[in-house]
């Protein structure tokens, strides 16, 4: 009976830690930090903080609303100009800091476009979970967005079963919590049982 009670606190722990990781990481959060307005004045900087749970790989996009004349036109341009700075500290001393001159329209919606930075730094990596500081600063203005204002976001890259994985944790941590209360409704009924003269 002993074993079968450490089995259930065991089932109980496991539980708990599940569900933390699926809910904690596969929050909206861990994936998408960092959401702010886009500064489009020459010389305007704007910074923010954020939490990583988890350290990850990560590209800069920027969302703008756009009408849809406007999306058809945007969807035919390969890259458009930039000029901005984007510095980002971290845990341990961590620094990064990159040039962006380019972007190119990655992703549609009904009435936002979503653009992401290209070049042989568009991909960089956060390397830990911790605290961080994001600084973007706007070099020469920016026309595009100036009319529509933008949103600056980063954006964590991943294989697309990182979703399922935080769905079974999910569902092995349910599935432990109801064994738990399964051994305890067992050991209930047979500590009755055992008392009934």
């Amino acid at each position: 009976m002993r074993f079968v009670s450490v089995l259930a606190a065991v089932a109980i722990v496991c539980g708990a830690l599940l569900l933390r990781f699926s809910l904690v990481n596969g929050s909206m959060e861990n994936w998408m930090p960092v959401q702010m307005p886009l500064p489009t004045e020459a010389a305007s900087n704007i910074d923010s903080g954020f939490h990583l749970e988890s350290a990850g790989r990560f590209q800069l996009q920027i969302e703008t609303t756009a009408t849809a004349s406007e999306r058809a036109l945007h969807r035919e341009t390969t890259e458009i100009p930039v000029s901005l700075t984007m510095t980002i500290s971290g845990p341990g001393d961590f620094r990064l800091d990159r040039q962006v001159t380019r972007m190119e329209p990655s992703q549609w919606a009904r009435a936002t476009d979503t653009y992401t930075a290209v070049g042989a730094d568009d991909v960089f990596v956060l390397p830990r979970s911790g605290d961080y500081e994001i600084e973007i600063h706007v070099r020469r203005p920016l026309p595009l967005f100036a009319a529509r204002g933008g949103v600056i976001r980063l954006e964590r890259l991943g294989p697309s079963t990182y979703g399922l994985v935080y769905v079974v944790a999910r569902f092995v941590a349910y599935a432990c919590f109801v064994f738990a209360a399964s051994v305890v409704l067992f050991i209930g009924t047979r500590s009755r049982k055992s008392v009934v003269p």
